[in-house]
C-alpha cells in the first residue's frame, strides 16, 4: 500500500513550510551580511527581513523562564 508522502510530512511535521520560510530568510540575510558582525546586526537585520516577508514578529518578546524549582 501507498502512502500520501505530502500528507505524511504534513502530520509529522505540521509547521515544515513556515519554518522553510524562515530557514530562507535567515540564509539571505546570512549570504548578504556574510559574517564577523555583532549579534545585535544580525538581529535586527533578521527582524527587517522577516518583516519584508511578510511575518508579523515582536522583537526581543519577554518570555517567563520557568525552571524545575518554581514548580
Amino acid at each position: 500500500m501507498k502512502t500520501d508522502q505530502k500528507n505524511t510530512d504534513s502530520e509529522e511535521y505540521p509547521h515544515a513550510e513556515l519554518t522553510g520560510r524562515v530557514i530562507g530568510v535567515f540564509y539571505d540575510v546570512y549570504n548578504e551580511l556574510e559574517f564577523g558582525f555583532a549579534e545585535e546586526v544580525y538581529h535586527q537585520a533578521m527582524v527587517l527581513a522577516l518583516r519584508e516577508a511578510g511575518f508579523k514578529i515582536e522583537s526581543k518578546a519577554k518570555i517567563r523562564n520557568r525552571s524545575h524549582s518554581d514548580e
